[in-house]
């Protein structure tokens, strides 16, 4: 099974992410392609267990944000996890031998595999307990918006 997260957030422009390992949160900083409504929002996500993203770029379209099966999530990135697993990677408290039992530990932990697909720019995942979208509402100038705000 999968499931879209939030369908509006289709061409939208992930402008920034920020990353608290301490806090096991990560946020994506997004703002609509539409220049005249110029809306922001935060995808956060929450008891996060292990991310990855490729080919991060300036001004990445976001195609769309899902949830997916812990199986055929797992399944489709098991060569990059059969690599990284002796690194602690994708969770670092899986202590598996192998690919085969992580949709078990993800199940276990109540954990949720997102997937985010662009039309241009960055791709990944998320493994965590939640996502959620926060609307931040707009701003004259949104390449004024800041990480630091």
């Amino acid at each position: 099974m999968t499931h879209a997260i939030d369908s509006h957030l289709h061409d939208w422009i992930i402008h920034a992410y920020e990353y608290w390992g301490d806090k096991a949160v990560l946020v994506l900083h997004a703002r609509s392609s539409d220049a005249s409504s110029a809306r922001l929002a935060d995808v956060v996500f929450e008891g996060v267990d292990g991310h990855h993203f490729e080919h991060v770029l300036d001004g990445n379209i976001v195609f769309d944000l899902r949830e997916i099966d812990p199986e055929p999530f797992v399944a489709s990135w098991s060569d990059l996890f059969a690599r990284s697993l002796s690194y602690g990677f994708p969770c670092p408290r899986y202590s598996g031998s192998d690919v085969t039992t992580l949709p078990a530990y993800i199940r276990s932990r109540g954990l949720h595999c997102y997937a985010l697909s662009t039309s241009y720019g960055m791709y990944g995942f998320v493994i965590a307990n939640s996502c959620r979208i926060v609307d931040r509402g707009t701003r004259s100038d949104p390449a004024t918006d800041s990480i630091a705000d």
